[in-house]
C-alpha cells in the first residue's frame, strides 16, 4: 500500500515530464521539440562556424563556450 501512494506522489511529475518529452501532441510537447531541434541546429552551426579558420580567429571564444555549453546541455 505505501509503495503505491509513493508511486502515485511521484508518477504526477514523472508524468507530465514523459507527457512533454514523448507526446508531441500537447503545446508543451510541441514547444520542447521545436526547442530541442533548435538548440541541435545551434550546436550544429557553432561547430560548422568553428571549423572555419577565419571565423575561429574572429569569434574562437564564443564558439569553445557555445560548444561546452551544448555539450553540458545535452550530457
Amino acid at each position: 500500500m505505501r509503495t503505491e501512494i509513493k508511486e502515485e506522489a511521484a508518477g504526477g511529475w514523472r508524468h507530465q515530464v514523459h507527457e512533454i518529452v514523448f507526446e508531441s501532441e500537447t503545446t508543451a510537447g510541441r514547444a520542447f521539440d521545436v526547442a530541442l531541434i533548435t538548440l541541435i541546429l545551434l550546436s550544429v552551426a557553432a561547430v560548422m562556424l568553428e571549423s572555419v579558420k577565419d571565423v575561429r580567429d574572429i569569434f574562437g571564444p564564443e564558439l569553445l563556450l557555445a560548444e561546452w555549453f551544448f555539450t553540458i546541455l545535452f550530457t
